[in-house]
């Protein structure tokens, strides 16, 4: 069925057809699958992908609602300094004890292009 490029609604919901959903973040994010969050400016997406990545990053509930798997999270990031980052970072954690995440979040803050190998 990989190569499969379409699929009749009476075939994609056929119990079996496809490996189970392996949530990350239960009922919104797949651990199999790559997401990408995009709005207009000035509306939260880093806050928004912060607390996602250090909810994860300890395995408690995102946004107070839905389980998380715990795991290690990559962060790319390319819209805000090192220094707002790390001040984001800070707002968010407060004086929490980081040595807790040891290197359980990776920031990344080089361009990359995802439609190359």
């Amino acid at each position: 069925m990989e190569n499969q490029k379409y699929f009749t609604l009476k075939k994609i919901i056929e119990p079996g057809l496809f490996p189970a959903v392996m949530w990350l973040v239960c009922g919104l994010i797949n651990r199999k699958e790559f997401i990408l969050i995009s709005a207009a400016a000035k509306v939260g997406k880093t806050f928004f992908c912060l607390v996602l990545a250090i909810t994860v990053a300890k395995g408690e509930k995102f946004l107070g609602r839905f389980p998380t798997k715990r795991g290690k999270v990559l962060v790319i990031q390319t819209e805000v300094s090192d220094a707002m980052l790390a001040e984001r970072l800070r707002t968010l954690i407060g004086d929490e004890d980081v040595a807790e995440y040891g290197d359980s979040i990776i920031f990344y803050n080089e361009r990359i292009k995802i439609d190359l190998p």
